[in-house]
Formats: structure tokens, sequence, C-alpha cells
């Protein structure tokens, strides 16, 4: 089965996703149109990300940046890495300053999972993109996808109540 094959299979699970392959080999994309129904919305996650970058939190997670903003909750790790640089380059902000560029990206790491880290991007304004390896099961980014949702619910939820920091408790 070629990678085409499997974009098309997952993105049937998402109707109305449309499948799309990525700029690199080894990473499929799933896209949707923007909604605000939809939990992974670009006004919903864009609310997600005022609210970790007023967190004021830094995190680095993984070799590629450092200083992401984050915020932890129970059982939720939550990430923003940067935008790409002008030239197209991924490390262009390699210290997350936030007065650099932008975050559209959004990692979640759940705390008692198996330390994958479910990724979703939504630098486009029509459209998000939840990201995954090549050969990625069906089941597996649906996976991603629920904690995903999760993880922006959990954060709405404390926008909601008012909450100013990821610090103080919201009842669930």
């Amino acid at each position: 089965m070629n990678a085409s094959s499997v974009i098309a299979r997952v993105a049937m699970l998402f109707m109305p996703l449309v499948a799309l392959a990525g700029a690199q080999a080894s990473c499929m994309k799933n896209t949707t149109p923007s909604s605000e129904r939809q939990t992974l919305s670009k006004g919903n996650l864009d609310r997600v990300k005022r609210y970790i970058l007023e967190s004021g939190e830094r995190c680095t997670y993984v070799n590629k940046y450092n200083n992401n903003p984050c915020i932890k909750l129970p059982q939720l790790r939550l990430y923003l890495n940067p935008d790409p640089g002008p030239d197209g380059h991924p490390q262009w902000n390699i210290n997350c300053d936030i007065t650099r560029g932008d975050f559209n990206t959004l990692v979640v790491q759940e705390e008692s999972g198996d330390s994958a880290y479910h990724t979703v991007d939504f630098r486009d304004a029509n459209a998000i993109a939840i990201e995954g390896q090549e050969g990625t099961a069906e089941r597996e980014m649906l996976r991603s996808k629920r904690i995903l949702e999760r993880a922006v619910l959990a954060v709405l939820r404390r926008v909601d109540a008012g909450a100013s920091s990821p610090k103080e408790e919201v009842e669930e």
C-alpha cells in the first residue's frame, strides 16, 4: 500500500476531511475545514494558543526547539511550536521567542500515555491539519484526534471559567 492510499483511507474517517500529502515524505496530514462547531477549529485553537502564551510557562520537550510555550494540566502536557521562518526553515525561531514569530502548531502529550506526541497545525485559516507519521494506522490517527480534542476542551473550560493560569483549579 502506498502513502496516497493510506492518506485517503484515514481521511475517510474524518469526513469531510481532505487528505493531503505533506511536503515531507515522512509526514501524513489530514485537513478539515475550520468550523467553530468543531472542537479543533481555528477559533478554538487560537484561544488555546493565547491561553498558553499568556501563561508565560516555558518547557523544552524536544531537541528541535528550546523554551516552547507550554502548560501542564492534569494528565496532559501542551506545547506550542514556532511557525517556520520567512524562508520556510523550521528552526528559524529555535528559542521560541514570542516577539519573533507566531505559534500555530499545538503538540499534546498524555502524561500517563506512551509518550507519543499528538500534533495539530492550524496555520491555514481555512483548515487544520492533524499530523502523523506515514503509515500511521487509522486507529492511531483517531486516537490522536481524540487526545487533541480532550486537551483543547480542557483548556477552553479553563478559559470559560476565567482561570488566568494553568495552576488555578477548575472543575472538570
